[in-house]
Parts: structure tokens; C-alpha cells; sequence
């Protein structure tokens, strides 16, 4: 019976041992769990956390744009609204200057209209007006020219001048530029005058000082020397001038200088 007894015991021992060594496995297993869930939970927070920053930035930087934009569509529009106008403006100037520029037409066209009325009554006596290059040119039925470096007035066109100071006496109003002109011929050392230039202003400020003894007004006049400058025979050969080229090149012209004061006046009134 001791025997059994003590049999009972040893298996009671066992027994006791063996479920206690089964629950600290358990315990350590689920201690590993634990801990696992716990890195998980604490990485997930981590990323939550970065996540969360995240969008706070983007939150902000949504913010920043949609005031940018905002910004932006306000000076889109203060600069729409100035390129509006300005065209605008420009549209009223070019609409004004057309306006200005017709008044300006139609002045220069009736100044010119004067003009040729003027010497219409001597176109009988072989004076007329050409236009060339922009300017009006009094046309002579016998012009002005000279022997090379001569400034005398051949006599036979002494006629042409006095014709010239009839018209000018009549018209007072009609102002006249007196051009002289020379070929391009270098002048001898030991002449009258320096250079063609010179020689030029000579010829036209005789015709002048002839025009004024004759009773025109000097104040109607103005003398201009251009030397070899303004050829009449502008096409120039490869040989040069001929010998009747350089003849008409020595000569005096004249030229109308238009009273535009009423030309001025109306672009002052239109306040270009």
C-alpha cells in the first residue's frame, strides 16, 4: 500500500511538472506575439504619423497655390484690362492721325492748287511749275546755264530772269529758293573760288541780287549753293558725263517754297 502510494505520488509529481512546463511555453510564445504587435503597432503609428504630415503639407501647399492662382488671375485680369485699353488708345490716336493726315492732304493739295493758279497766266511765256522729287521746280522755256566756271548770266537769259520778277512782283506771298549747281569738274588752282561748292552759291546769289535790282522783295528769295551734288543728268555713264551732260549740270534753278503756315496751323489745332 506504500508502494501504491508513493506510485501515486510520483505520477501526481509528474503530472504537476509536466502541465507546468507546457503553460511557460505558452506564456513565452505569446509574450513573442506581444512584443511583434507591438513593433507593428508602433511602425503603423510611424507611418500614420508620416502620413498625417504629409498631408498637412499638401493641405498647405493646396493652399499656397490656390492663393497664387488667385493672385495671378487678378493681375491677368488689372493686365487685360490695360492692354484693353491701351488698344483702345491706339485705335482713337490712328483714328485722329488719319483725320489730321486727310486735313494735311487737303491743305497741301489746295496750297498746291494756289500755287499752280499762280502761274498759270505765264505758262503762255513759257514759265510752268514741275514736280520732281517732292519739290516744285519752276520750269523755263530758256534755263539758267553757264560756261564752265562762269557765274555771269549769259545775256540771252536775262529774259528768264526778268520774266521771274514780274511773276515774284505780283505774287508777294510766293517765296522762291535759288539754287546754283556746278558739275563735277575740280576747279583750277588760282580760280575765284575755292571749290565747286563755292562757285555754285556765286552763281545763285547773283540771279538774287539781278532779282532784287529788278524790284523783287529779298525776303522772297533765299540762295542755296549745291555744287555737283544734285546732277540734272542723274544717270552717270561708266565713261562719266559727257561734254552735255556737264552743261546742263552749270545752272540755277527755282525752286517754290510753299507758305505752309495754314498746313502747321491745322496740325496745331489737331494737337499732334
Amino acid at each position: 500500500m506504500r508502494t501504491t502510494f508513493k506510485l501515486a505520488v510520483l505520477c501526481l509529481s509528474l503530472t504537476f511538472i509536466f502541465s507546468s512546463c507546457v503553460s511557460k511555453k505558452k506564456y513565452t510564445e505569446l509574450m513573442s506575439n506581444k512584443e511583434s504587435l507591438d513593433q507593428m503597432l508602433a511602425d503603423s503609428k510611424k507611418r500614420t504619423s508620416a502620413l498625417e504630415e504629409d498631408i498637412k503639407a499638401l493641405g498647405e501647399e493646396k493652399d499656397e497655390l490656390t492663393s497664387d492662382y488667385e493672385n495671378s488671375k487678378k493681375e491677368w485680369a488689372a493686365q487685360l484690362s490695360t492692354l484693353e485699353k491701351n488698344i483702345q488708345e491706339a485705335k482713337e490716336a490712328a483714328t485722329e492721325a488719319e483725320m489730321v493726315a486727310k486735313a494735311g492732304e487737303d491743305k497741301t493739295n489746295s496750297i498746291l492748287a494756289e500755287i499752280k493758279k499762280v502761274f498759270s497766266p505765264y505758262e503762255g511765256n513759257g514759265m510752268s511749275l514741275t514736280e520732281k522729287n517732292g519739290r516744285l521746280y519752276i520750269s523755263m522755256a530758256n534755263p539758267i546755264t553757264y560756261r564752265s566756271g562762269a557765274t555771269r548770266v549769259p545775256k540771252t537769259q536775262i529774259a528768264t530772269i526778268e520774266s521771274l520778277a514780274a511773276l515774284l512782283q505780283s505774287n508777294p506771298a510766293l517765296s522762291v529758293l535759288v539754287e546754283g549747281h556746278s558739275d563735277n569738274v575740280p576747279v583750277k588752282a588760282g580760280a575765284a573760288y575755292a571749290n565747286n561748292m563755292e562757285l555754285s552759291m556765286a552763281r545763285a546769289s547773283k540771279v538774287l541780287n539781278k532779282l532784287v535790282k529788278l524790284g523783287v522783295n529779298s525776303n522772297q528769295l533765299t540762295a542755296v549753293g549745291r555744287g555737283a551734288s544734285m546732277p540734272a543728268a542723274a544717270d552717270v555713264v561708266e565713261e562719266g558725263y559727257t561734254s552735255e551732260m556737264q552743261a546742263l549740270n552749270r545752272r540755277t534753278e527755282f525752286v517754290v517754297i510753299p507758305n505752309v503756315s495754314g498746313l502747321l496751323n491745322t496740325i496745331k489745332e489737331s494737337g499732334v
